[in-house]
């Protein structure tokens, strides 16, 4: 059996036993016939879509035709719906109506998308932008946490846009490079643990002098302790990072970076998206109503002069810091949410970081386990941002 199948199944049933773990006062009939099996099959999917041997397996078996093609969402479809009734969830209730679109639009569009894989057109584009907002911006009315009373690494719903995202993006449109490939190397943990450190260290540095970061009281560490870090780094790691990962690292740094390096003329991707987020940062600083409404603008700043002094340095490499500083800075403006200017401009900064792990270990679950780290860090050295 092939290497990487062998590691995703293992690693599939490793996850649901510690799921079944901090979920041991919980476990009833339901979870067992219902609850169980289901996140088997969704996380086995997660963990082995984009690996070259179930992705071009999927590809041969559904070929050119748009009924097969949409084999596999109908499939997850049948087993949300299912999840949803079982659970006595509201059905086709409200903005559920749009769950259809959010499943078969990228397949459609990929359907009908020209064969040149590699070229990276405007359309792609499009397409990831028409699919993730919605995604984004519409919630649901039902409740698919699974368990829906208990420890939930992630919900169905998110655990459905995963695979549909993928199997849209790679297998579907073939686009290389996503780097959803679940795989163990001591060289690409190596480089994620040492960006790890340097970021935590600059954040760390900067905040404290800056009167940004105080070190806070931490609780002693014990076995329930541990056992809560666990937990919680996991829900980090498969709810918000490796799901934000994959869109912003992924897909959208790599569809950049691949078409910055396809343009004859690169130039407009530094005039248009440097001006552009640049200034959008000062104007989100300035909204955001705060002190330091400066700091997001200054943060983007210095992401794009560092991407073209390393452009000028390093011959040949202008596409990745371009589509790394342009990916970051954006980044960091969609966390607007979290009410904080300085949450803003770390964004930026915990952007470019990885981003950098993308590009260099070409595997999205190495900047999704920087990316949970980093959202770890505050609690694991009893950090905390004062705003």
């Amino acid at each position: 059996m092939n290497k990487e199948v062998i590691t995703g199944t293992l690693t599939t049933i490793l996850l649901t036993l510690v799921w079944c773990v901090l979920n041991r006062y919980n476990i009833d009939t339901q979870f067992i016939v219902v609850d169980m099996p289901l996140f088997f099959i969704m996380y086995w999917l997660i963990f082995m879509i984009g690996t070259p041997l179930i992705s071009q397996g999927f590809r041969y078996g559904v070929k050119n035709s748009l009924l097969k093609k949409s084999a596999l969402p109908a499939f997850l479809l049948v087993l949300y719906y299912g999840y949803v009734w079982i659970n006595g969830q509201p059905l086709f209730e409200g903005a559920s109506i749009f769950l259809f679109y959010f499943i078969f639009f990228p397949i459609l569009a990929f359907y009908h998308r020209p064969r040149n894989f590699r070229t990276i057109t405007a359309i792609d584009f499009l397409v990831l932008i028409l699919f993730l907002l919605p995604i984004t911006l519409v919630k649901l009315p039902e409740q698919t946490a699974m368990p829906l009373d208990g420890y939930s690494f992630d919900s169905m719903y998110r655990m459905l846009i995963l695979i549909v995202t993928a199997y849209a993006f790679i297998v579907i449109r073939r686009l290389p490079d996503v780097g959803l490939r679940l795989e163990y190397s001591w060289k690409k943990a190596g480089v994620t643990l040492w960006v790890w450190l340097v970021f935590i260290a600059g954040i760390f540095v900067l905040g404290y002098f800056m009167d940004f970061i105080k070190i806070g009281d931490r609780s002693p560490v014990d076995l329930l302790t541990i056992e809560k870090w666990i937990g919680r780094f996991l829900s980090i790691l498969l709810h918000t990072a490796l799901f934000e990962e994959l869109f912003f690292r992924g897909l959208l740094q790599n569809m950049l970076s691949k078409k910055i390096f396809q343009t004859a003329s690169p130039l407009k991707y530094w005039v248009i998206g440097g001006s552009v987020l640049i200034v959008l940062s000062l104007i989100v600083g300035i909204l955001m109503a705060d002190g330091w409404v400066w700091f997001p603008f200054l943060v983007a700043f210095l992401l794009f002069a560092i991407a073209a002094l390393f452009s000028g340095l390093f011959s040949g490499l202008q596409h990745h810091y371009l589509s790394l500083a342009i990916t970051s800075v954006l980044f960091g403006l969609v966390h607007w949410h979290g009410g904080s200017v300085i949450f803003v401009g770390f964004a930026m900064i915990g952007g470019w970081a990885y981003g950098y792990v993308y590009w260099r270990t070409k595997n999205v679950f190495y900047a999704a386990i920087l990316h949970a780290l980093v959202n770890m860090s505050p609690l694991l050295l009893g950090l905390e941002l004062m705003k």
